[in-house]
């Protein structure tokens, strides 16, 4: 089953595309060899806000598929409706010399929004029936690792289940795998066990599949858990040593900036009249934060409090009190972040990476939080993976939770994570679910 987790998303994109391309062909009428190469350049361009409106709604979220079909079928149906109606309002308002029939474009989305719902739903109903629940023997104490395994096993329909935990000795281990001959795979959850020349050469002679924790972890949670990354140092220590910056990051950020600055302008300008209006000026907030390798950084946001001031903002319990009129609205939007594309261009930060804290939670979570200098390897982002997965955070423990993700991220990062954190914030942003 996990191993299939790949295919399903590519899987859905195959199918959707076969699915949109066929409605505007056989549905919405249009001859396809008789389109101008207007026509069709509207068409493909709907499609692209069709795609990226479906990755910002998770309707290619393997785990939410397997889990709630339900809950699929909604998101799926609901981003072909708001990037139909986006997609068209863009044609008209700003590409009106393509050709576009409405009411043909209107039956195509049509069908889109029953299909691509349903297909959701029959594939999670074909996988729960086909895929066989896997019964695995997890090599470790089980005090520890049980609710982490449960986790895992509820994220994936318990298509994934522990039946037993053993010790790493070989003797043990042998007779556990006489006993639950049922299971097809185990799980090394210690780092010192694969030095074990012993356990790994009975593990291989029983020709059972090996899962290494922090592979199995990351692949189906999509963030690094606190007990895995203290069981795995060496492991995770190398990782973070490796990281460096990627080749084209600077210029992917700067374009990117730059076209945002572009197309947030009005919203920008609505924001800035907002604050104004309520609350008077400044409507920028100016504040430290702490960047890459540690360094400082001054950070430029939106104000949304009333006095806003540096010793104040950053503490949830005292900001939530402390919001504007304007300023709840234009944080439900993230619309206070637009200013940070100031610092996107002076090269203090990028588009995505983890979050810049404030110094004194830097040195609260620094010698608590196994790794967490680590997230300094990489600037911070304007969004991230944390700041999507995760709520607002404001003591240690929680600090702890988030810092799971952005070592998740600061781990894998590419340019597809990257692009799907950036179409996750935008559906946050349309249904207003932003910062509190």
């Amino acid at each position: 089953m996990i191993r299939y987790l790949k295919y399903i998303k590519w899987s859905l994109l195959a199918f959707d595309t076969v699915v949109y391309w066929a409605s505007v062909i056989f549905i919405g009428r249009e001859n396809f060899f008789s389109f101008s190469m207007r026509g069709l350049s509207a068409y493909g361009f709907i499609y692209l806000v069709l795609i990226l409106g479906l990755y910002s709604f998770k309707g290619y979220d393997q785990i939410t598929l397997i889990n709630g079909k339900k809950e699929s079928a909604v998101r799926t149906a609901s981003a072909v409706l708001v990037s139909g109606v986006f997609a068209v309002g863009m044609v008209a308002l700003f590409l009106p010399f393509y050709e576009l029939r409405p009411w043909r474009f209107m039956k195509a989305m049509g069908t889109c929004m029953i299909i691509m719902p349903l297909l959701r739903t029959a594939i999670a109903l074909y996988i729960k029936r086909v895929f066989p629940s896997k019964r695995c023997i997890v090599v470790g104490d089980k005090a520890k690792w049980h609710c982490l395994m449960i986790e895992m096993s509820n994220s994936l329909s318990r298509k994934f289940l522990p039946v037993a935990y053993c010790q790493a000795n070989v003797e043990k281990l042998e007779n556990c795998l006489e006993k639950r001959s049922s299971a097809t795979s185990v799980v090394i959850t210690e780092e010192s066990t694969l030095d074990d020349k012993s356990i790994m050469d009975t593990l291989k002679k029983s020709d059972i599949e090996i899962h290494y924790l922090p592979h199995l972890v990351e692949k189906v949670l999509k963030r690094i858990p606190m007990e895995v990354l203290d069981s795995y140092r060496s492991y995770y220590s190398i990782c973070f040593q490796d990281i460096s910056s990627r080749p084209i990051e600077r210029s992917f950020n700067l374009a990117a900036a730059a076209i945002l600055s572009v197309i947030l302008a009005p919203f920008a300008t609505a924001a800035a009249i907002a604050i104004a209006s309520d609350d008077g000026k400044p409507m920028l907030f100016r504040q430290k934060r702490t960047g890459k390798g540690g360094e400082h950084f001054t950070i430029y946001k939106f104000r949304t409090m009333s006095q806003a001031d540096e010793k104040c903002h950053g503490d949830p319990d005292q900001d939530l009190s402390r919001l504007t009129k304007a300023g709840r609205v234009i944080r439900k939007l993230r619309l206070d972040e637009i200013p940070q594309l100031i610092n996107i261009i002076r090269g203090d930060m990028n588009l995505v990476g983890p979050r810049p804290e404030i110094d004194r939670f830097v040195k609260m979570c620094s010698g608590s939080i196994p790794f967490y200098e680590d997230r300094h390897r990489i600037k911070p982002g304007i969004t991230g993976w944390a700041q999507i997965k995760y709520r607002y955070t404001s003591d240690l423990e929680t600090y702890k939770s988030k810092t799971e993700y952005d070592l998740y991220y600061v781990k894998n990062q590419n340019i597809l994570l990257d692009l799907t954190i950036i179409l996750a914030t935008v559906g946050t942003m349309v249904g207003m679910k932003g910062a509190k």
